[in-house]
């Protein structure tokens, strides 16, 4: 827990868009680790966690962005949980401040966080995709194994119609005089 709140501290001070994706990896890894630990607590306590609960465990650890609220988080002291209104409210909350410029159109604080959007949706994607390939290359890999079997079994069978012709053949002799 401490390592996750130390790093949504040091986000603010990511100097680009590379070491933002860095310490959102890192952000990722050690939420996944939290949750599965808190399933773990939860069921050994008898407490059989719906995936509705766990998401909101995941919010509350993504959410706490103020000191006040990672405090609380690292002591364990929170009342109810804690919930983010968006992108801007997460990990990431801590490199803007809440108050909305004045300025029209974007500011380089939102177009930093557009980007830094674009980047985190990308990254989601290309995630979802090296999956997907991966599940892929594993179902092909069982497609040609059953093709090699059906193949196998194929030339079998060919091999025994061929015997079955050839007694065929061999019985038709016998009986032509």
């Amino acid at each position: 827990m401490a390592e996750l709140l130390e790093l949504q501290t040091s986000v603010a001070g990511a100097e680009n868009a590379h070491e933002l994706r860095e310490l959102s990896r890192e952000r990722r890894r050690l939420v996944s680790v939290l949750v599965q630990r808190a399933r773990k607590v939860l069921n050994e306590n008898e407490h059989a966690p719906s995936p509705q609960t766990m998401g909101r465990i995941e919010a509350t650890l993504l959410a706490a962005t103020s000191p006040g609220e990672r405090e609380l988080l690292r002591t364990g002291r929170l009342q109810k949980e804690l919930t983010g209104g968006g992108f801007d409210t997460g990990i990431w909350g801590a490199m803007e401040p809440r108050a909305e410029s004045q300025a029209t159109g974007p500011t380089p604080s939102r177009t930093r966080r557009r980007d830094l959007e674009r980047a985190e949706k990308l990254e989601a994607e290309a995630h979802a995709a090296t999956r997907e390939a991966a599940e892929l290359r594993t179902a092909a890999g069982r497609l040609r194994r059953k093709a090699k079997r059906a193949e196998a079994q194929a030339s079998e069978v060919e091999g025994r119609a061929e015997r079955a012709e050839s007694k065929a053949a061999e019985a038709r002799n016998k009986l032509d005089p």
